[in-house]
């Protein structure tokens, strides 16, 4: 039978931002971890309602906001997949990469090479999109897609688990 679980085994990255001998071992993320991070990505609240003015956008009367969360995303990647690393802030003090507070210290440049790592570790390789394209809640969110997550069909590919209940109407001929 095939083993359907994450791989346990960390993997080792030398950080070439972190010269001489800067590195971060990171573990993969399971698909539920993934479905954690995605609900963090946008969270939608809806309110009903016509007038418009604090400029929000309507759909079908309705405020829709979008909230954004990069900072939290971050934070949850690095809690989850960060296992090991010998970062350290200009007092010699090993950095906690869990934390915000940390990470908020962390240089850039540092944190956007382990942000790549991470994403390597997590995303799906182009053969593995050509063998599952279009399939499963995650579907078109390997990019950072989130109208995907929210309904919509951005990629236009007639999967009805990315539509509203109207568009399926729509596109199957009936009506909503």
């Amino acid at each position: 039978m095939p083993v359907g679980t994450v791989s346990t085994e960390p993997r080792h990255f030398d950080l070439k931002s972190a010269p001489p001998d800067g590195f971060v071992t990171l573990r993969q993320q399971s698909y539920g971890e993934r479905m954690e991070r995605q609900d963090i990505v946008v969270r939608m609240t809806t309110e009903t309602g016509s007038d418009s003015p604090d400029g929000a956008i309507r759909i079908g009367g309705e405020k829709v906001t979008w909230e954004m969360a990069n900072f939290a995303t971050s934070l949850f990647d690095f809690q989850k997949s960060v296992v090991d690393h010998n970062i350290t802030d200009a007092s010699g003090r090993k950095l906690n990469l869990a934390t915000a507070y940390d990470l908020r210290q962390l240089d850039p440049r540092i944190g956007e090479e382990i942000e790549g790592h991470i994403r390597e570790l997590n995303t799906f390789t182009d053969e593995d999109k050509e063998r599952f394209q279009g399939r499963g809640p995650l579907a078109g969110l390997e990019s950072g897609d989130a109208q995907a997550r929210a309904g919509a069909d951005p990629q236009g590919s007639g999967d009805p688990g990315l539509l509203s209940d109207d568009e399926h109407a729509t596109r199957s001929g009936r009506s909503a």
